[in-house]
């Protein structure tokens, strides 16, 4: 049994971990658009004496050296500073989560306690350092090759009008590639090939366009198309029949995010014409855009930053909602034609005589618990325990809990009719062998065949799936007739469960347990049952958004930290612009206005894309059957709102040192 329980958090915890990481990937990502994008910042800034070094003979290995040197040690710091940060966060969120099950159903209480080993740790700071230093390293190699002439000058390298050679060559190998997926796609039916391939396509053939007509407008074309694909790509998908696991959606989702991002870029000319247009030309506003629609590559960093963040956030918070808003429909599912759910001591329960006696009790049907051990299972690499549940006529009579697939009877009552007709056959939920809270890895189809063992007495016994139910909110496991549990069990097991309906169900739950208490009884509605359990999810969906939120922080910090060398790398600038009698409220206006632009379209992108993917999740039953797409307005506008004023408060100081500088100072040669 201690194994049985160790195997089970074993499983359940390699599954948080999966994941928190696949999630914590976004912040991942956001941090590496924004180290890009210090470093371009950085080689910007040193453009005429890095042209000066090339000039005198220094090699762009050694270029590339000196700058993977300097990102040697932001790496290292930054790693040992974050394996400790890391730690402190680990610990307030276990101190959060131990509150939030502290304040749980009483029997499904946890004692929740901060513990971690030290090569985990190890393997984070590794792991940590490693992306650091492979962002460092491609973005050095990336930056070392520019036009000597060009850097001293410091003079902006131009867009070759037509792509080189080996992009055109590459782009052709990797639609090869693309369409290769997409045939691997269809013929296997899997979602990720069939997401991916045609973007390989779309991609690989945007070199060989841009030689015949404009880059601008080719890559334009080529992200709108590549948007449109990530919308279309699930119902195209569920044609096909293909498998689509929850955390691909995740993946859509970035897809639709890279795309959108370059679309915006390279549309932002119009974009910021329109926005000046509307600001009736004014002059900070000129000023704000006039940077972000000159550096595109460095906009598109910060733009693509902001987004995922903002995305993921977004999309965290409606799939909340959503399984939130099911609260009645889950109720309905998992009552049947009853309102209570009643349990006692195996070794002296409740009868259903005593139970048959009460006034207020319309109608009962008795439920036998049973300990089992699945043994053997289509996809069961080693036995599980699992719960089992055996019923009788009455349950039938009045109303048993909905199912998911009746099968080949003609609706749900015929399909419990079979079981107790047939003491092979058993119903399962959808859900059957999974571990946590995702779908099973192998899902059991109706037909396919299992044997458990009772832990009680050893005795195995195998079965016949008739049809699934859907969310087991109850805990009855594998449902088999009580004709199937004396047979296969012995009748040592008697019922201590019972669904009841009564007349008023909050009443008799409040008071069962203390008119039986020498029994052990315990009485709860089906609606807190599903309540209590959807409270865990939306709870776990708390601790994902805090856990988010520190992707949040990175794109905020990323402004604030933009602006700072923003500031700098334009002193002169500035110091031109005072000189010629721009005010200091137009210059600080200008650096809100340019973080406030690109922070909206973050906002707006990260938004709407996560609305979108969001709405495809509701196409299939990847969540469960009968998902209805909501929208948390209140939730969306704090996301959106209160990112928008943190990343314009990170933009305050930049800002105001701006508005400072001096004409006179500025304008010297040396600093």
């Amino acid at each position: 049994a201690k194994v049985v329980v160790l195997d089970r958090a074993a499983r359940n915890g390699g599954q948080l971990s999966r994941i928190y990481s696949s999630l914590g990937t976004f912040g991942v990502l956001a941090g590496i658009l924004l180290l890009v994008n210090i470093f371009f910042m950085l080689a910007d800034e040193r453009k005429s004496e890095l042209g000066m070094l090339r000039a005198v003979g220094l090699r762009r290995l050694a270029l590339v050296g000196a700058f993977a040197g300097e990102g040697w040690c932001y790496a290292i710091t930054s790693a040992i500073a974050g394996t400790f940060a890391g730690l402190g966060l680990g610990r307030v969120m276990m101190a959060i989560a131990a509150h939030l099950r502290a304040n749980g159903p009483a029997n499904d209480r946890l004692v929740l306690h901060f513990a971690f080993t030290w090569s985990s740790v190890q393997r984070g700071m590794v792991i940590g350092f490693v992306i650091a230093i492979v962002t460092v390293l491609v973005t050095s190699v990336w930056l070392s090759r520019f036009n000597i002439i060009r850097a001293i000058r410091d003079i902006s390298e131009s867009a070759p009008r037509r792509p080189h050679a080996r992009s055109f060559y590459s782009g052709l190998g990797l639609a090869v590639a693309g369409l290769l997926l997409t045939g691997a796609g269809v013929a296997g039916s899997s979602f990720v090939a069939l997401m991916v391939g045609p973007v390989f396509v779309f991609v690989g053939i945007g070199p060989a366009l841009a030689r015949n007509f404009p880059r601008r407008s080719v890559t334009s074309v080529l992200a709108a198309v590549v948007l449109a694909w990530g919308v279309l790509a699930v119902p195209a998908a569920l044609a096909l029949h293909s498998s689509i696991d929850v955390f691909l959606f995740v993946a859509q989702g970035l897809m639709l995010v890279g795309a959108a991002v370059v679309l915006v870029t390279q549309q932002q000319s119009a974009i910021g014409h329109l926005v000046g247009r509307a600001a009736n030309r004014s002059l900070p506003v000129r000023l704000g855009l006039a940077y972000p629609l000159a550096r595109r590559f460095r906009t598109s960093m910060t733009l693509g930053m902001f987004a995922l963040v903002v995305f993921i956030l977004v999309y965290v918070s409606v799939i909340a909602s959503m399984f939130a808003g099911q609260l009645g429909q889950f109720t309905g599912d998992a009552s049947g034609g009853f309102n209570v759910l009643v349990s006692s001591n195996p070794s002296n329960p409740v009868t259903a005589k005593q139970l048959g006696a009460l006034a207020d009790v319309r109608a009962f049907a008795p439920l036998v618990s049973l300990n089992l051990q699945v043994v053997r299972a289509p996809g069961l690499s080693r036995p599980r325990s699992w719960s089992g549940t055996a019923f009788d006529q009455s349950l039938v009579q009045h109303g048993p809990p909905a199912l998911d697939d009746h099968g080949a009877y003609p609706n749900d009552r015929a399909a419990y009719a079979a079981v107790l007709a047939n003491p092979r056959l058993a119903i399962v939920d959808k859900f059957f062998l999974a571990s946590g809270n995702g779908p099973p890895a192998h899902p059991i189809a109706i037909g396919d065949s299992f044997t458990v063992r009772d832990l009680a007495g050893g005795e195995q016994r195998s079965f016949t799936v008739a049809a699934l139910g859907t969310n087991d909110w109850a805990q009855n496991g594998v449902l088999i007739s009580r004709t199937a549990a004396r047979a296969a069990f012995g009748d040592r097991a008697v019922p201590s469960r019972a669904y009841v309906a009564v007349a008023d169900p909050v009443g008799f739950a409040a008071g069962f347990g203390a008119r039986y208490l020498v029994n052990g009884g315990r009485a709860e509605t089906i609606r807190n049952v599903v309540h209590d359990q959807l409270s865990d999810q939306d709870q776990f969906f708390v601790l994902i958004r805090g856990y988010l939120a520190l992707g949040l922080i990175v794109g905020i910090a990323g402004i604030g930290v933009i602006m700072v060398r923003a500031v700098r790398e334009r002193r002169r600038q500035i110091g031109v612009l005072r000189a010629l009698g721009v005010q200091a409220t137009a210059v600080r206006a200008a650096f809100v206005v340019e973080s406030a632009f690109v922070a909206v379209e973050g906002l707006i992108i990260g938004t709407v894309l996560a609305l979108v993917t969001a709405w495809s999740i509701t196409l299939t039953d990847a969540f469960g059957a009968g998902l209805v797409f909501r929208v948390p307005v209140i939730g969306i506008a704090a996301v959106v709102i209160g990112t928008l004023i943190c990343a314009l408060l990170a933009t305050a100081a930049p800002a105001r040192a701006a508005s400072r500088i001096q004409p006179a100072v500025a304008l010297r040669l040396t600093d």
